[in-house]
């Protein structure tokens, strides 16, 4: 059975896309593991980096239409051998709409309840709605990965309530740095609700400029506030990287591809050595108030 592992942090820019990317494509493509990635943000660009097509493309295969009918196997494309994909599409935004019009709470006079915050709140199984598709593959595979969208929303709450554990990317800087207390947040509220057995497996610094002073010392400090729940590795802004976006990850079309994998497989295979030695780290409150 699979890991199912989201890969997130709700602030856009910090290479969540690019590190599902490379990581599943390490797996599927050098270590031969069965991958598949779920494209679980309406702005598709996981769907766009592997396939190095428009994401229009793939209307009515996304992995919306696969929520709908509970059943994923209709939507998964072989990319390679090895590596698969659910795409996503920008109808995917209409998914927040449809847990309100079919998964909302009612108090005895038929008033939909909402939280202190103003927030409709959602039956258990509105939570669990893309655990119970995935549910229905998971045999399949050896591993899946989840890219969700650039900010705090439900399509966090089912990627977290799908997965056996995640991993937090974050920009060394000032605000990829304060994100990753409030994923921590959120990765705890999941835990005390939907997922109970959810695992944080690191914080992984992303896109550092070696040169800049600012992102030294955003690597400095979550080093420091983190200690060993940060990786080793911190991915360092190259334009071998950077180029990933535009041609993707053939190798016939991408001639830096090799050079641009190199942090990514070192990540990988701390990852993997954490899994296979159960490693995990409690979210707490403890830990939350490092990042204050």
């Amino acid at each position: 059975m699979a890991e199912v592992i989201t890969i997130s942090n709700q602030k856009g820019g910090t290479g969540k896309s690019t590190t599902t990317g490379a990581m599943a494509y390490i797996l599927a493509e050098e270590l031969g593991y069965k991958t598949l990635v779920i494209d679980f943000d309406p702005q598709g660009n996981e769907t766009e980096l592997l396939t190095g097509r428009d994401t229009e493309e793939f209307e009515d295969n996304t992995i919306l239409n696969a929520m709908h009918d509970g059943d994923p196997r209709d939507y998964i494309l072989a990319i390679t051998d090895n590596l698969f994909l659910i795409p996503a599409d920008e109808h995917l935004g209409v998914f927040p709409r449809y847990l309100c019009g079919n998964y909302y709470l009612e108090d005895e006079n038929g008033n939909v309840l909402r939280d202190e915050y103003g927030t409709i709140q959602f039956s258990p199984e509105g939570h669990l709605i893309l655990k119970n598709t995935l549910d229905k593959v998971k045999d399949y595979f050896d591993f899946v990965l989840i890219d969700t969208p650039p900010m705090l929303s439900d399509f966090h709450g089912n990627a977290l309530a799908a997965s056996d554990s995640c991993i937090i990317v974050y920009q060394t800087g000032k605000f990829g740095f304060k994100a990753v207390r409030k994923f921590l947040e959120t990765i705890k509220a999941s835990q005390e609700g939907s997922n109970p057995n959810l695992k944080l497996r690191g914080i992984l610094p992303t896109m550092a400029h070696t040169q800049r002073s600012e992102s030294k010392a955003y690597t400095h400090l979550g080093k420091e506030q983190y200690k060993d729940i940060m990786f080793d590795t911190v991915i360092k802004n190259t334009a071998n990287i950077s180029q990933l976006a535009i041609y993707g990850f053939d190798p016939k079309e991408n001639k830096g591809l090799n050079k641009a994998l190199e942090q990514y497989r070192e990540v990988t295979t701390e990852v993997l050595r954490r899994i296979k030695n159960d490693i995990y780290f409690e979210v707490t409150e403890e830990l939350i108030g490092r990042g204050e």
